[in-house]
């Protein structure tokens, strides 16, 4: 098994409805990661087609999915670097699974099994190997609210871990999965050591048929004596709480499983200032990072888009579940929370 794992956390701005310029954009970020030594490159969310559901042509971006998951299984081999895309957006078939032939990992065949039908789109991780191979798929199960108007969870299929050529085990999620405790849980106890987390998580949501966002509860003002235990919360800006909803949590899931959470958001367009709001009304966080027990956030980015290449020791995870003894807890017989933890799709009887 690897003792280190070099990771390129890839903070890309994605042009909304532009995925053959954004594809462009991600490849020169991936070739730089992989001249760095890199050998796991990690794209955020949408990072082909933004997150645009109003705009013409987004719904057309998820019936290329195919031709791009074939081009990044190309650079994967050409630089002999493992690859998670992000997400692609999928088509659904009229059977409910994903079209346009990117399909699970070589040999599963299941055209999206436990997707549900609908009309919407899937999103979908897949992470690639440096052969080029497609080791694993995972689509979104906790979608976000303005997500739902537009796109199939896949709520039914467990959480599964999956073998890596460097002798590990890891697993995906998506986004607003970070919000879940339970998912990480169930791929830690399927035996996930690294758990790769694409996201596009803003300081704001922006102008979106899907939200309104007009009104909020927040109270805005400065702290002072005059309000201070008058049970209003007080709150700089809206990005400052996502801020820090995201970096607690990365490192609060890494500390309670025991694992390496490599946790990639959407990037900022270049030139805008921190703070300001893009085209579409939209301000970014940044927050890339890998979070480890016992050390905390490392390689974490501000709001622009850059690359980072961070070095996982997993003699760190270790000392962490020699500490605190999670996983060993999980695997002992009669662990109390059995009745609940799904593994490798059979939940444990009570």
């Amino acid at each position: 098994m690897a003792t280190h794992l070099k990771v390129a956390i890839i903070q890309l701005y994605a042009e909304p409805v532009n995925p053959a310029k954004n594809y462009e954009r991600a490849e020169a970020f991936i070739r730089q990661a992989a001249a760095q030594g890199a050998q796991l490159a990690v794209l955020p969310e949408y990072h082909l087609s933004g997150w645009a559901p109003e705009r013409p042509g987004f719904v057309a971006t998820s019936r290329v999915a195919a031709d791009y998951l074939a081009r990044y299984r190309a650079l994967a081999r050409e630089l002999r670097v493992a690859i998670v895309p992000g997400t692609i957006l999928e088509p659904v078939d009229e059977e409910g699974g994903g079209g346009g032939g990117a399909g699970a990992a070589e040999g599963e065949g299941d055209g999206g099994k436990g997707s549900g039908k609908g009309s919407g789109m899937l999103i979908t991780a897949y992470f690639i190997g440096p052969d080029g191979a497609v080791l694993a798929r995972y689509r979104k199960k906790n979608l976000w609210h303005p997500e739902r108007a537009h796109l199939v969870p896949d709520a039914a299929s467990p959480h599964a871990a999956f073998d890596t050529p460097w002798g590990f085990r890891a697993g995906m999620l998506v986004c607003w999965d970070l919000a879940f405790p339970e998912a990480f849980r169930e791929l830690v106890a399927d035996g996930a050591r690294v758990i790769v987390v694409p996201s596009f998580w803003l300081g704001s949501e922006g102008p979106s048929p899907d939200m309104d966002n007009s009104n909020n509860n927040y109270d805005n003002r400065s702290d002072s004596n005059d309000n201070k235990g008058s049970g209003h919360v007080t709150i700089a800006t809206t990005a400052a709480t996502e801020r820090l909803f995201v970096e607690s949590t990365c490192v609060a899931r890494a500390f309670e499983n025991t694992a390496a959470i490599v946790y990639v958001n959407a990037g900022a367009p270049p030139g805008l200032a921190e703070g300001a709001v893009d085209g579409q009304g939209y301000e970014y966080l940044g927050a890339s990072q890998v979070a480890i027990p016992l050390q905390g956030a490392l390689g974490k980015m501000g709001p622009p888009e850059g690359v980072n290449v961070v070095d996982i020791d997993f003699s760190v995870l270790d000392q962490a579940e020699a500490a605190y003894k999670v996983r060993e807890d999980i695997a002992r017989e009669g662990w109390h929370y059995v009745r609940t933890q799904s593994v490798g799709g059979t939940t444990k009887p009570e």
